[in-house]
């Protein structure tokens, strides 16, 4: 009898029945695809950090949407440039330096104006970096803090900075450890081959090489901070300094970094992780450097 009445019931609901089957069928679908799009994303942001091995440097293009992407041969350029400091560094610190993948391209998502405008509660005098900085790591970048930075984002912005400094570095600026230059400000090391460059005791600024070395100084010395190498304070005294790339960034190649009791910046510069790739043959002209005394100034 029983059976009978739940026949009936049906034949009398299947309205009711099918919808309430129907919508069920599609509230499960609709969990499903979140869970899945969500795992997803999770995933992927991982992977995003765990493709670079630890303690290396990441180059990246960041490109705003309505800006140039860089040519091949221009990308190209980029690590030459880094290729050129890393031998740099090798040349000072007994052949150790930094690794590096090839830069890559990062398209961004918003606009070369909408970086330059403020979307914090509270800014500072610089804007286009924390922005720079919140969208990479949210798109999974190693943008870490600066107690477990384990890879440096070597960012060349694609676009010219109206707020604050075009080039920046270092650990504690946002909770982050980026080095930041405004790849316009980069742009005349595109005609260059750093390597083809004579290294001279003197650069006078009338010469082009002045330019070139100057640019690649900047660089080297943004990186320093990322490294862990502080500006000097006021009032040290010159002894304590001279010659170094975070002081004399205008001398570089010829830079190096202090070596004394009151500023030891190569005994910290030999103790970073980051700086333990071996180069096994530093090239030509850095070569003739590497013969030199390591702090050709102090």
């Amino acid at each position: 009898m029983e059976i009978m009445n739940t026949i009936f019931w049906l034949k009398k609901n299947h309205f009711a029945v099918f919808y309430a089957v129907s919508g069920l069928t599609v509230i499960t679908a609709i969990l499903t695809s979140f869970f899945f799009s969500s795992t997803y994303k999770i995933s992927s942001l991982a992977k995003q950090e765990q493709r670079y091995p630890d303690y290396s440097i990441i180059p990246l293009v960041f490109v705003p949407n309505d800006q140039v992407i860089p040519t091949g041969e221009q990308t190209a350029k980029i690590n030459q440039w880094i290729k050129y400091i890393q031998a740099w560094y090798a040349s000072r610190l007994d052949n150790k330096t930094f690794s590096f993948p090839p830069a890559s391209i990062y398209k961004a998502n918003y606009p070369l104006a909408w970086y330059q405008q403020c979307h914090l509660p509270k800014c500072t005098t610089q804007i286009t970096y924390p922005n720079v900085i919140n969208e990479l790591r949210q798109a999974g970048f190693p943008v870490s803090a600066p107690n477990s930075v384990k890879q440096i984002l070597l960012v060349f912005f694609q676009g010219e900075v109206q707020d604050g400094y075009p080039a920046l570095g270092g650990s504690e600026k946002d909770n982050a450890n980026m080095t930041f230059l405004s790849l316009p400000l980069l742009s005349n090391l595109y005609s260059v081959d750093p390597f083809s460059l004579k290294i001279e005791s003197f650069c006078p600024f009338t010469q082009p090489e002045c330019s070139f070395f100057n640019k690649l100084g900047m660089i080297t010395h943004e990186l320093a901070h990322s490294f862990g190498l502080p500006h000097t304070p006021p009032g040290t005294p010159p002894q304590n300094i001279q010659g170094s790339i975070i002081d004399q960034v205008s001398s570089f190649p010829h830079n190096s970094f202090a070596d004394n009791i009151n500023n030891p910046e190569r005994e910290k510069m030999l103790r970073s992780p980051f700086l333990k790739y071996p180069l096994a043959e530093i090239p030509p002209p850095l070569s003739l450097l590497a013969r030199q005394k390591y702090t050709l100034y102090s």
